[in-house]
């Protein structure tokens, strides 16, 4: 008998030890923290590992002419499953400055940086925020930390071949408040004359388990550990920005109709569960701008507001359901067309403010996130089947939300280069259904480089409504799109060449065409 309880205890040491020989540590990798832009890590191809534990990174890296380089910044931020920063473990709720120097934190850190280049008033910051997925984090040699630092290095190549006739500060556009009278003069400001690109990676613990088919199993831990993270202090470094972003309003260049160029661009990216982190995040702040001034006009309601330039998701893993509240307040702004003669779309065009883009081949979304949402659901009690498939299917799926389809081609023919049309002095949506077929500008712009990633897209097809789309055929600045697989291949493939030529294509949009 004895022999037995030790064999069997002996056997559940031995499982315990496997399984925690294939767990991955929740804890932070980027420990080396600069509190100045003087003591950030430069990279070195020599010495590849020299940034391994650094908070922040700078790279230099060739330009398109012979001998040039440029240059870009990426810091990390890191939190726990609690969705707290790692550091806070250590401090607690005390407030002790010998502890907080000893663990400085990542945010601090970054956004002190950030706000030291927007101090000098000759600069602009384009920052570019990426939060990661499932089976990933914040590791050096992650691959969504090494596609990341290739993606950066594309941004400042590109931004750095933008003629200085086009404004360091990515052209203008009208600011939810003007500091100065309708009647008055608006104040002056020296004007910017360099762009700065900058990265943050927002890492979470999004891998847990590494062996082999069993890390699968993480599914449901790793999907309720993105929603603690979206609860937590992710949404103080989106809180911060929106500050940061209120200051550099201030002291700017203005013309006669009160537009100027805004100093911070921000982009943020997620993929996911790290989708879902983001979208979680700031789904209020979005119903906020499309709600803002729609009870105090009669008239058509402006442009709505922003203080994120622009939301990006990739193949996210965020239920339909939790898409509909953002998506009800959309089309309270800009009405879905009919087919009345005339239709009625008669919106100002707007950049999007959040644009989604799911593969038709991502069958992690597609099929493995509904299975498992069916587990998780099991005693949830829907209003009807709509709601029901909603609560399973992922927003990228769901007929009742999808409002556009993207595809490559070699030939653009007759179709517009644009989504939208002149209405008199000012821009509106096209008649819909449209279709805008835009030529490839970055694979010039990235000269030597581009050829390397083996970018094969000549031309980008965006289609709003028509035979592809069962779904409303919405038109306004909330897009849903539907991928082809020649941009991204599955689930993890969002870092091909030809999407992110197109996400390029996208954030430089605001430099090209005055239109937010």
């Amino acid at each position: 008998m004895a022999a037995s309880r030790f064999g069997a205890s002996l056997f559940v040491s031995l499982l315990l030890a496997v399984g925690l020989a294939g767990c991955a540590s929740d804890i932070r990798y980027r420990t080396d923290v600069a509190t100045t832009d003087e003591k950030a890590c430069q990279a070195s191809e020599s010495d590849p590992m020299v940034c391994e534990h650094a908070a922040t990174e700078v790279h230099e890296v060739p330009g398109i002419n012979a001998g040039s380089t440029v240059s870009y910044t990426l810091h990390f931020v890191e939190f726990d499953d609690e969705g707290a920063p790692h550091e806070a473990a250590i401090l607690g709720a005390k407030i002790d400055p010998s502890l907080e120097q000893k663990h400085p934190s990542q945010i601090n850190a970054a956004l002190r940086q950030i706000h030291e280049l927007l101090d000098d008033p000759s600069q602009c910051v384009q920052l570019v925020i990426f939060t990661h997925g499932w089976q990933n984090n914040a590791k050096f040699d992650n691959d969504n930390v090494q596609s990341f630092r290739q993606f950066m290095a594309r941004i400042a190549l590109v931004n750095s071949q933008i003629p200085p006739s086009q404004g360091a500060c990515f052209g203008k556009r009208k600011l939810a408040s003007v500091p100065c009278a309708a009647s008055a003069p608006c104040p002056s400001a020296q004007v910017p004359t360099h762009r700065k690109v900058v990265g943050l990676y927002v890492g979470w613990r999004g891998e847990t388990l590494t062996w082999p088919l069993v890390k699968y199993a993480s599914f449901w831990d790793r999907k309720a550990a993105a929603e603690r993270v979206a609860r937590g202090s992710v949404r103080e470094l989106f809180g911060r920005l929106r500050d940061l972003a209120e200051l550099t309003e201030t002291g700017l260049v203005y013309d006669d109709s009160k537009q100027a160029a805004p100093r911070l661009r921000t982009y943020v990216i997620g993929h996911s569960f790290g989708a879902d982190v983001v979208y979680q995040s700031l789904a209020q702040s979005l119903v906020d701008s499309l709600v803002n001034g729609l009870d105090d006009s009669k008239t058509a309601p402006a442009a709505a507001p922003r203080f994120i330039d622009m939301i990006v998701l990739v193949n996210p893993a965020v239920e339909a359901q939790r898409f509909d509240p953002v998506f009800r307040a959309a089309k309270q702004r800009s009405p879905i067309c009919d087919n009345a003669s005339p239709p009625v779309c008669t919106p100002a065009y707007q950049a999007p403010l959040m644009a989604i883009f799911t593969s038709e081949s991502d069958r992690a979304t597609e099929i493995a996130f509904p299975i498992g949402r069916w587990f998780s659901t099991v005693l949830v009690h829907p209003t009807g089947e709509r709601e029901g498939q909603a609560v399973r299917e992922t927003v990228g799926w769901n007929e009742d939300f999808v409002t556009h389809h993207l595809e490559v081609t070699d030939d653009c023919g007759d179709m517009s280069p644009v989504p939208f049309r002149t209405v008199g002095a000012s821009l509106a949506y096209a008649e819909s259904p449209w279709k805008a077929c835009t030529w490839n500008s970055v694979a010039s712009i990235s000269g030597d480089q581009k050829s390397s990633t083996g970018s094969g897209a000549k031309a980008f097809v965006l289609a709003q409504g028509g035979d592809k789309l069962p779904g409303p055929r919405y038109n306004g600045p909330i897009w849903n799109v539907s991928v082809s697989p020649a941009l991204i291949d599955g689930h993890n493939g969002i870092w091909q060449p030809e999407f992110e030529d197109y996400l390029l294509m996208l954030f430089t949009d605001e430099v090209e065409h005055n239109i937010l």
